[in-house]
């Protein structure tokens, strides 16, 4: 880890600081290339998903199911993204895509494994909501950690069993900002239509219908930003317990060694006969 090269200050964040961190990621940092990477990637996503809606006649849940599954890769390719911009300046959008390609065996692999473990623990009481949680970094530890689907399982919960309240909070952040992102487009979006180009509702509503193409841009708009919040909490506890003290590290050899040739460096100014 390179952390004098790390274009955000590594340091201990509370969950609402990093929150607070990528909403300004987003918007600054990684705007440019997060464009590129939507016209490539969410753009096809979007088309996709109103493809088969028209297809299944209007089918939402069947619309939906597909969403959430594309919204798996976008994640793939957006957390990349994130992990890419921290220590590159320029990241190429074309290589982020081909990582993520390359890697989307095994994330779909870690992915049918989280849903079917999700599954059985609804058989339990709240179990499924601590599978969810325990898998918070699922996507760091295939994609950034390289690790195969069954070793990322384990690998997301050894990530989450010091900082459970943190994953908590990022777990539950991140459901908060796709309902917001869904509900704001669909008001902000459906209001244009309706109200200021005075079209009526051709599209339907969320309300209505179940869903609508305003929710749908929504919820894939929102993703990076989950994708986004969720790294850098990531980032947080791996700088807690590996890049914090490495840096510490560091620090204490840059200070011994400044310790250790001044009384050198002195000797060698006062002694203009020194070699």
């Amino acid at each position: 880890m390179n952390l004098e090269g790390a274009r955000v200050v590594l340091r201990p964040r509370t969950p609402s600081e990093i929150f607070d961190l990528a909403f300004r990621y987003c918007a600054a940092l990684a705007l440019p290339l997060y464009l590129r990477l939507a016209a490539i990637v969410l753009l096809p996503c979007l088309l996709l998903c109103g493809y088969v809606h028209v297809l299944t006649d209007g089918e939402w849940p069947l619309t939906w199911a597909l969403a959430f599954a594309l919204g798996g890769f976008v994640q793939g390719v957006f957390t990349i993204a994130a992990s890419r911009l921290l220590f590159e300046p320029k990241p190429r959008a074309l290589g982020i895509i081909l990582t993520a390609l390359r890697r989307l065996p095994a994330l779909s692999v870690a992915l049918l494994v989280h849903s079917l473990l999700l599954a059985a623990g609804a058989f339990v009481l709240v179990g499924s909501f601590f599978v969810w949680v325990w898998h918070t970094y699922l996507y760091e530890a295939v994609l950034l950690e390289n690790q195969g689907p069954f070793a990322a399982i384990g690998r997301a919960s050894a990530l989450v069993k010091h900082k459970f309240g943190a994953a908590l909070v990022t777990c539950t952040g991140s459901a908060a900002l796709v309902v917001l992102g869904v509900v704001s487009a669909e008001l902000l979006l459906g209001s244009l239509v309706d109200w200021v180009l005075q079209l009526g509702q051709p599209f339907g509503t969320l309300w209505d219908d179940g869903g609508s193409p305003y929710a749908l841009i929504g919820f894939f708009a929102s993703l990076p930003l989950v994708a986004t919040a969720r790294f850098l909490s990531y980032i947080d506890g791996r700088t807690r317990q590996d890049g914090w003290d490495i840096q510490l590290r560091f620090m204490s050899i840059a200070a011994a060694d400044s310790t250790a040739s001044s009384p050198s460096s002195s000797s060698s100014t006062s002694d203009p006969e020194a070699p």
